[in-house]
């Protein structure tokens, strides 16, 4: 639910909120104070009675979707929370002075965003790993692009070295699937063991490695970055500088 309700709310907000802007600050505070006291409440549970489990749709690991949240997850999940709804605080004010008419557009993309970060956070599955890095960078790329200047170009710069990174992403887990058999992190975490020393493997690593670092802009891979912060909405920059690029870093 922590990571629902914000998707929830994003489509709320785009449905209502171009007709009736007084309903958009509302919902993204309600949706992320949610979250806030959600997060708070399951990192509570994980230090009580240790790491949660939970399936999607009932399909088992390591064949369906698993999400876990061990100690460090849940503190990034409170910390995702409680930073994305600090931050909508001032979003609110500045997205109306910078993007008169537009706010609909933005906080359905902000919101998405959150929603990403928290998947990203507590996914137990490789492949849903990219789904869910991709859905991230898209919101970025649109957050980005909503700004003035030079934001378009800057934004697509992003999109480029963004396709790039999960590209190589992409192709690492597609090596370690070929050598273990599964997508699972706990299972691939036993099986990568019996071939750890061959070179899909090595190449494997590297390739993710690089992947990630460049969505986390980690130099000397960060040449994205100086523009998109530069021409993004300020709030935007904000939360990137704080979020974004650190739950790459979780990631990696």
């Amino acid at each position: 639910f922590v990571l629902v309700v914000p998707l929830l709310t994003a489509l709320a907000v785009n449905l209502f909120g171009r007709s009736r802007r007084q309903l958009i600050a509302p919902l993204v505070l309600g949706s992320l104070a949610f979250s806030v006291l959600g997060a708070i409440v399951v990192m509570g549970r994980v230090l009580s009675d240790g790491t949660i489990s939970y399936t999607v749709g009932n399909w088992q690991p390591p064949y369906g979707i698993q999400l876990v949240v061990d100690p460090l997850s849940a503190m990034m999940m409170v910390l995702v929370s409680v930073v994305a709804l600090l931050a909508s605080f001032s979003a609110l004010k500045s997205v109306e002075q910078e993007l008169p008419g537009r706010e609909a557009f933005f906080f359905t993309l902000y919101l998405i965003l959150v929603a990403g970060l928290h998947g990203l956070v507590v996914t137990a599955d490789a492949f849903n790993l990219y789904v869910l890095l991709e859905i991230t960078s898209i919101t970025t790329y649109g957050l980005v692009a909503m700004g003035r200047g030079r934001a378009a170009l800057s934004s697509f710069n992003y999109i480029i070295m963004g396709t790039i990174g999960a590209t190589f992403y992409l192709i690492g887990v597609g090596l370690i699937y070929m050598m273990t058999g599964t997508l699972n992190l706990a299972d691939m975490e036993l099986r990568i063991h019996e071939v750890a020393d061959q070179k899909p493997i090595l190449a494997a690593a590297g390739f993710i490695t690089v992947g990630l670092a460049l969505k986390a802009a980690m130099f000397p891979l960060h040449v994205w970055l100086p523009n998109a912060y530069t021409y993004a909405p300020h709030i935007v920059t904000a939360f990137m500088a704080a979020c974004a690029t650190k739950v790459s870093l979780y990631v990696l």
